[in-house]
């Protein structure tokens, strides 16, 4: 009994676990996609695997180039630059392992990828297109599988080949082009060092216009809207204040010209108020000009970032690589980024001082107060200046009007002083002689007064006295044979001074005239003129004396 409910039991186990086992049997279909996600998953993986072998490579070489590079004592950058402006014979290194990286990454990834596209059109067929495959239909599939396959492993060993060719043929590249690199550096190592000195010069720009655009924007965004209302109101009190001074001074001119004495000193006097002004504008500019520098800084920070463009554009092309430069214009092109650097440091501690200035308190109204507290202490100086001033004008020209009066007055004695003495007087050397002495006389008088009317009533005099000492040679007996040409002679030359008037007019004689007499002096002084010639010389010298005594009174 127990032996057949064994047997029974051994058989319902059997039963059960062949229905188990039928129950969980994988389809052809689920086969087949199995197999298809497998290797589309492993081609996945290799892709990436790939990918990142080229590229860890290619980056490798890379950066044993720009250390091989660096060791020369030299940058890679530098090597590209120069070589895009052709001024190195050397290839491209970057340039050219860029693009062989991107060609053999496209060579040994485009097949691969088509291939795994094959195989997912082959999954989405098989898992959309039939519920389950026949025998016949899975060996079809499976050799299309294995035919994907076989592409699968000929491309791990054809990338394979091809990555570690890339490599060698770089890693070449890498000891070939420091080498050529090596000995074009030298070649052109005058260009080089300049290009060196601007790259480090252009640095410096670049550090303080990072700093400018700093402050730029804190200015524009943070201190202009805080100060822009405040220092309208500042800069109209300080034209107020201006205007108002200029008002005080020009009352008090206007008040001291009703003085008849001040009335010809006008123009000095307002010149001086204009010393004044630029005095006091000075003041504003040493003290109080806070809304001036902040508008002129703000035009210099536009006018600088103006010139920096230049300046760059000068130097680097649009790619930011450095153009070639004219070696020719090396130290003007130095001197440059030189002034730009301190032109950039400069207002950038303008800016700084700016900002520090007006970010906290409130600075206008105690720069309001402390200007009006100037204005009113300054006018008070001024106004004082001023006064002083007229009054000093007032009591100089009393006393120049005295001293004036008096120098006419000793004109005046000293020509009779000279008449007395001619009166004495005989011999026409004696009475050349006193005149001489007066001239010198009146010539001292004249220069120490100054004044116009002094100078005109010498002028006269000198003219007056120096005919009377040609008339005293003329009258000697030895030309008393020629007395009977003087009416002609006279009668002559006063034709010919009106003529000579008429067309150059009575000023410019009045100037001519004195360098005449002198030139007759010279002649006078020969000793082979005839006495007729001497005679007619005395008489046209006569004649000028009294033209010139006529036209100055």
């Amino acid at each position: 009994m127990y032996k057949v409910q064994k047997t029974v039991s051994i058989i319902m186990v059997g039963v059960l676990l062949s229905s188990f086992s039928t129950s969980f049997a994988f389809t052809n279909k689920e086969t087949v996609i199995t197999s298809i996600d497998t290797l589309n998953t492993s081609i996945s993986t290799s892709i990436a695997d790939k990918e990142k072998t080229l590229s860890t490579r290619a980056n490798e070489l890379g950066n044993r180039y720009d250390t091989a590079i660096g060791s020369l004592g030299y940058q890679s950058s530098e090597v590209e630059a120069l070589t895009s402006i052709q001024k190195l014979a050397v290839p491209s290194f970057h340039q050219d392992i860029s693009k062989a990286f991107l060609d053999l990454k496209q060579n040994i990834l485009q097949d691969i990828k088509a291939t795994q596209s094959e195989l997912t059109r082959l999954h989405d067929e098989i898992a959309l297109g039939y519920t389950n495959l026949s025998n016949a239909q899975k060996l079809s599939y499976d050799a299309k599988i294995a035919d994907i396959q076989n592409k699968y492993t000929a491309f791990l060993s054809g990338s394979t080949n091809s990555i570690d060719t890339f490599t060698a043929t770089f890693s070449g590249r890498v000891v070939s082009d420091t080498t050529l690199v090596e000995k074009m550096m030298i070649e052109n190592k005058p260009y080089i060092l300049f290009i060196q000195g601007v790259r480090s010069g252009y640095a410096g720009v670049d550090e303080k216009k990072a700093n400018l655009f700093t402050q730029k924007e804190i200015l524009e965004k943070q201190i202009l809207p805080k100060v822009q209302g405040g220092f309208l109101a500042f800069t109209t009190n300080k034209k107020t204040f201006t205007d108002a001074i200029r008002k005080d001074l020009n009352s008090g001119l206007e008040q001291s010209m009703k003085q008849e004495r001040l009335k010809k000193q006008e123009v000095e006097l307002r010149a001086y108020i204009e010393t004044i002004m630029s005095k006091w504008n000075e003041y504003l500019t040493q003290n109080f000009g806070q809304d001036d520098e902040l508008i002129s800084t703000t035009q210099d920070l536009g006018n600088i970032i103006t010139l920096e463009d230049t300046l760059h554009n000068r130097i680097y092309d649009t790619t930011g690589n450095i153009q070639s430069l004219d070696m020719s214009g090396s130290s003007l092109l130095l001197t440059d980024i030189n002034k730009m650097n301190g032109d950039m440091g400069h207002i950038n501690t303008i800016l700084q001082n700016i900002i520090a200035s007006y970010s906290t308190g409130n600075v206008l109204s105690s720069l309001n107060d402390r200007l009006i507290t100037a204005y009113q202490t300054e006018l008070t100086v001024y106004r004082a200046d001023f006064t002083k001033l007229l009054e000093e004008r007032l009591n100089t020209t009393l006393l120049e009007e005295k001293n004036h009066t008096q120098t006419l007055a000793l004109l005046d004695q000293e020509e009779q002083i000279l008449k007395q003495n001619l009166e004495t007087a005989t011999s026409a050397d004696f009475t050349e002689q006193l005149v001489n002495n007066f001239i010198t006389k009146i010539n001292t008088l004249t220069k120490a007064d100054g004044k116009a009317d002094t100078l005109k009533k010498s002028q006269i005099l000198k003219n007056r006295y120096m005919r009377i000492v040609v008339q005293k040679k003329i009258d000697n007996e030895a030309f008393i044979p020629y007395y009977g040409i003087r009416n002609t002679l006279d009668a002559s030359l006063a034709q010919i001074f009106i003529s000579l008037e008429n067309k150059v007019g009575k000023d410019t004689l009045v100037i001519k005239f004195p360098t005449i007499t002198d030139k007759i002096d010279t002649l006078l002084q020969r000793t082979t003129i005839s006495p007729k010639m001497r005679y007619s010389l005395l008489v046209v010298q006569s004649n000028i004396f009294q033209y010139l005594e006529d036209a100055t009174k």
